[in-house]
């Protein structure tokens, strides 16, 4: 999938969400462009050897967030605005109440937990 794909899915996922406006389609369709957004990055070869997946949810809102190790100046927040991470190669910073659910490291083009 090359970028302009990744953003003609991204585009008709969104136009979906608000066409049917629930919350059960909203969640689904957040997972489904966590999918493709996976897909893409696995599939560039810039990206460094092995990024990290770092899946965590908020304790206030219970809003769960992707954050990528790649992305460089990336802090991702939580939809109250409560917590927030900025995960990047070398560290990781948090801020709120963050529960950290998955850590996985891309390995050869496979999410492979890590401890």
């Amino acid at each position: 999938m090359n970028k302009t794909e990744l953003i003609d899915k991204l585009l008709h996922l969104g136009s979906t969400i608000e066409i049917c406006n629930s919350i059960q389609t909203s969640k689904k369709a957040k997972e489904l462009a966590h999918n493709l957004l996976d897909e893409y990055l696995v599939s560039k070869p810039f990206i460094m050897k092995e990024p990290i997946r770092l899946i965590w949810q908020c304790k206030e809102c219970k809003d769960v967030v992707i954050s990528y190790s790649h992305l460089r100046h990336d802090m991702n927040y939580c939809e109250c605005g409560k917590s927030t991470v900025d995960l990047e190669e070398h560290y990781q910073r948090g801020m709120g109440k963050v529960k950290e659910i998955s850590r996985k490291k891309n390995i050869d083009g496979k999410w492979v937990n890590v401890g």
